[in-house]
């Protein structure tokens, strides 16, 4: 398995965000990514784990939508 060396991927994520006009800072950056990135990666792991429920008919319904957004 590759070893996955996390500053980069910091540097990499906020400088993204900064690209992106998202954040200004590299604090702003690291207080998003450590306040909501990595412990939401927590939770979406655990519903990847478990599985959840959808309906169906809905994420058709969405998938359509933005089908047609990004045609």
């Amino acid at each position: 398995m590759a070893k996955i060396n996390y500053n980069e991927t910091l540097m990499f994520y906020i400088n993204t965000l900064k690209k992106q006009g998202i954040i200004k800072t590299w604090a702003e950056g690291a207080k998003l990514y450590y306040e909501i990135e990595l412990p939401l990666a927590d939770v979406l792991f655990d519903m990847e784990k478990a599985g959840f429920k959808v309906e169906v008919a809905e994420l058709n319904k969405a998938g359509e939508k933005y089908h047609a957004i990004l045609s």
